[in-house]
């Protein structure tokens, strides 16, 4: 058969979807696990996500800091002891401190699990928090954080967050010299026994997953005695977003980094595709308005985009860019002209469709696997979603309207908004 090159292949819009189910059971300690099991290479996903991310510190980087140490050093493993065993047997780890959780995430070989099984015991159940490490870590970060305020895109958002929620806000506050600086191994070892181990946490696996893999894991982690879990979590406001304008000048800066936003709902609320939908069109891909008159047309940036963040209280819609410097008023009054035509027209059925099979498109195809299965059913966990919130997804898209999409515009892109700008 020969290729006619002169022609397009044919175009298929996504019409259904259907999420991989996944396999849930508690160990015999009572920890839950989530297991995607699938693919066909030899590899394997763990994941530890607990309640103990920056809303739940009662001080200022507890959360960041003791992920951190967790892999400083055990009763029975040094820093450098972890270390060798994970390089030795292939391992890849990180921990990251989010808003609301904490995660450790352990890639590897499926045949491999089991020789990390004993550090993440320990880390659980023994960590020790050595005063030298905690100052190398802390020394570290205090060197990274003078390099980011040198940054107008850093300083920005730092800005934004902390005039969306309040500066003491688990949602609003940066590390920073100061609260790095106070941070102490007292306070560490009581966020660790208080929270990493006493207020619940969940196990995530994918991968080429068989029976000797889950029952290694309940040999393990299944075995440690946490008691009773607390699952305690500390009650915030969520402000409302004041109309304000902030705008600080770097008199050295080649750019100036904007940022516009709001908050406005939690992950799942039913108005969550149509806005996502205004949101797509407006900024959220490389073919969106934003990009096309400010980038495009008007050579401001290299690129500007309008994104939704959802943390597990509350969501922020925003617009960030970074532009030239002596044509920052110009991008801004063309990013208010684009969102008043999103509240005052109408969107073409044509772009509208565009933008329908971007999206649907771009969903299919980013779940191909079974880790990033396995996120999708941890993100309906974290978010209290419902269980069939992917398998409506593309319908729920194909469904949204043109006047759905200005409703959206008109209720959530008024005035109201923050406006920071750096540089």
């Amino acid at each position: 058969m020969t290729l006619d090159r002169t022609k397009a292949p044919e175009a298929k819009s996504v019409t259904h979807f259907k999420l991989k189910p996944a396999q849930s059971f508690t160990l015999d300690n009572g920890i839950p696990v989530c297991v995607v099991s699938g693919g066909s290479q030899p590899i394997a996903n763990l994941q530890l996500v607990f309640n103990a991310g920056k809303w739940h510190e009662s001080q200022e980087g507890q959360s960041h800091f003791t992920g951190k140490m967790l892999g400083e050093g055990t009763k029975g493993f040094s820093n450098h002891e972890i270390s060798k065993i994970f390089e030795q047997h292939g391992v890849f780890w990180a921990v990251s401190a989010h808003s609301d959780w904490l995660e450790m995430n352990f890639y590897s070989l499926n045949k491999q699990l089991k020789n990390v099984m004993p550090i993440i015991q320990e880390m659980l159940t023994k960590a020790t928090f050595p005063e030298k490490e905690l100052e190398q870590l802390k020394n570290t970060a205090i060197q990274n954080n003078k390099v980011d305020l040198e940054k107008s895109s850093y300083m920005a958002s730092m800005k934004f967050k902390e005039l969306l929620f309040g500066k003491t806000h688990p949602y609003g506050y940066s590390l920073n010299a100061e609260n790095i600086g106070n941070t102490k191994v007292d306070s560490l070892l009581k966020f660790y026994k208080k929270v990493i181990q006493e207020n619940g946490f969940q196990l995530f696996l994918a991968g080429e997953i068989e029976e000797s893999h889950i029952e290694e894991l309940n040999q393990s982690i299944g075995k440690i005695d946490f008691g009773s879990f607390k699952a305690e979590s500390p009650q915030y406001d969520i402000p409302e977003t004041k109309a304000e304008t902030h705008h600080i000048n770097w008199e050295d800066a080649l750019q100036s980094a904007l940022r516009i936003g709001r908050t406005i709902f939690v992950k799942g609320h039913e108005e969550q595709i149509p806005f996502n939908v205004m949101n797509t069109i407006l900024g959220g891909y490389f073919g969106s308005r934003l990009m096309q008159n400010i980038r495009e047309e008007k050579g401001l940036t290299y690129g500007i985009h309008s994104s939704v963040s959802f943390m597990k209280n509350t969501g922020v819609w925003f617009v960030s860019a970074d532009v030239i410097k002596d044509k920052k008023e110009l991008a801004l009054k063309e990013i208010y002209l684009e969102i008043e035509r999103m509240r005052t027209e109408l969107v073409s059925e044509k772009e509208l469709e565009l933008v329908k099979n971007y999206l649907c498109g771009n969903f299919v195809k980013s779940i191909n696997s079974p880790i990033p299965i396995l996120n999708c059913h941890k993100t309906i966990i974290q978010h209290n979603l419902p269980a069939d919130y992917y398998d409506t997804y593309i319908q729920n898209v194909r469904a949204v309207t043109a006047e759905q999409v200005q409703e959206m515009a008109k209720k959530y892109l008024a005035e109201g908004m923050l406006e920071v700008v750096v540089g």
